[in-house]
């Protein structure tokens, strides 16, 4: 199924976005669709900490390897 015809589906249901819109955005649904952790993988380092015991989080854009753990918890999409 498309996102525009997830989109058209889930108004016809009535299910409200997570904003609470009646509208779905498209580029929440893509999210949803691309989000691993739907899928049943964790991506782990996406941020990290600087230094401890700095409590600021950092996102990785390469400064540290990411790790994906494939089939880590059972999917909620497939």
């Amino acid at each position: 199924m498309s996102i525009l015809g997830i989109q058209r589906l889930l108004g016809e249901k009535g299910i409200p976005s997570p904003s609470g819109s009646a509208v779905w955005p498209k580029r929440t649904i893509e999210k949803l669709l691309t989000n691993e952790k739907y899928t049943g993988d964790v991506l782990l380092y996406k941020t990290f900490t600087d230094e401890y015991p700095s409590e600021r989080r950092i996102i990785n854009t390469g400064q540290h390897d990411k790790l994906l753990a494939e089939d880590h918890h059972e999917p909620i999409i497939t």
